[in-house]
């Protein structure tokens, strides 16, 4: 019996428009047989370059509207969450996070390319209104805060909260989610550092200070200084044995 290298593995599309329900659900239990991961954790949507004049279409995924309906759906999962009559079972709220998951890819490769353009991800609305908070009868919430709370629920349910599908740890994805948002917003950063600083604090860790950057250029132009130092006490010397020779 063959298997599939692990490279090919990742190029597993749960998305793609030929599957039917069976032949997919055959692919998620051979990707975990294999992989010993979950694919639905795993093979997230990732957005990919496309036909340029088609380049509007990512607004698509990063929109208000977009950002209301995830929104929506995390917040019926957290309120009815373990609920006979959940309005978000992991069915519905598993394609959300996917969803979500694919908005941020869109605008962290935009913000990759944003330093030859003037284009700001934060103002796109699935980053700019990610801390909107919305009133209910179950206090202030955001679209942060929801994902926080989900992801302590789905945590206090350990590694033995599975879907049908099998091996799906909700409380990996949704960190990884919040590390997103975190890596690509300093506001985003500045909320989930009070909300979950757990999930933040190694991120918060790597972004240098204003002081050691200020210290990092000063010993850079230290060590530039040093080697033109050398450079002409190199060039001297060559004269003085050109001159004695």
């Amino acid at each position: 019996m063959y298997s599939l290298r692990w490279p090919f593995w990742k190029e597993l599309d749960l998305y793609h428009p030929r599957w039917n329900s069976k032949d997919l659900q055959v692919a998620e239990e051979r990707y975990m047989h294999f992989c010993s991961v979950s694919a639905l954790t795993t093979q997230l949507p990732q957005w990919t370059k496309i036909h340029p004049p088609l380049r509007g279409i990512a607004r698509v995924a990063t929109c208000k509207v977009v950002l209301h309906i995830i929104r929506a759906v995390l917040f019926y999962a957290a309120f009815t969450f373990k609920s006979s009559e959940s309005c978000a079972p992991d069915s519905v709220l598993l394609p959300a996070l996917h969803l979500l998951s694919l908005s941020l890819d869109i605008c962290f490769q935009q913000k990759e390319s944003s330093e030859n353009t003037c284009h700001d991800v934060s103002h796109l609305p699935i980053i700019a209104f990610s801390g909107e908070i919305i009133e209910s009868s179950f206090g202030e919430q955001s679209l942060l805060s929801l994902l926080v709370l989900l992801m302590e629920m789905h945590r206090k349910e350990n590694v033995d909260n599975f879907v049908e599908a099998g091996g799906c740890s909700l409380y990996t994805l949704i960190e990884s989610l919040l590390k997103k948002f975190a890596e690509i917003d300093n506001r985003c950063m500045t909320k989930l550092q009070k909300l979950a600083p757990e999930v933040v604090s190694h991120i918060s860790e790597c972004v240098p200070t204003r002081d050691s950057s200020v210290s990092s250029s000063a010993s850079d132009s230290e060590k530039r200084k040093a080697k033109a130092r050398e450079r002409q006490a190199a060039i001297m010397v060559g004269y003085c044995v050109f001159i004695l020779f």
